[in-house]
């Protein structure tokens, strides 16, 4: 018996050696379902729900049945959630685009420079004719 119980110890353990592997590949189809669908519905203006169905559920195979987005129009934002182990969220940020969130929110983007005001080119003082010829 006491030779069957290193072997049984690996054996129980095993199993959770790709449980890292498992959450992060969760959190890779949430950030990509999530930020796919906030550009369909705040930088393409598509509906989001039939973008999803067209074009996120097909990569995501047989998860497709376990993921659930929330799209929140007046915060500008989308969640995806992988049946309760992976949650992300894409915010819209203007000219920016989309952005799958990581932790804390980064502060806003810097506000854009202001077009500089219209000046005509400098102009030289004429230059008369030369009468030789």
């Amino acid at each position: 018996m006491t030779s069957l119980r290193p072997w049984l110890l690996i054996a129980a353990t095993l199993p959770l050696a790709g449980c890292g592997a498992l959450s992060g590949a969760a959190h890779v189809a949430t950030g990509l379902a999530s930020h796919q669908v906030c550009s369909a519905a705040f930088v393409s203006r598509i509906d989001p729900q039939a973008f999803r169905r067209e074009a996120v559920d097909p990569e995501l195979g047989p998860a497709r049945w376990l993921m659930r987005t929330k799209v929140d129009r007046a915060g500008r934002s989308v969640s995806a959630s992988l049946a309760g182990m992976a949650t992300t969220r894409a915010v819209y940020r203007g000219p920016s685009g989309c952005l799958v969130l990581q932790g804390a929110p980064p502060p806003p983007p810097p506000e854009p420079i202001p077009a500089p005001r219209q000046h005509p080119w400098p102009r030289r003082p004429r230059r008369r004719p030369s009468r030789r010829l």
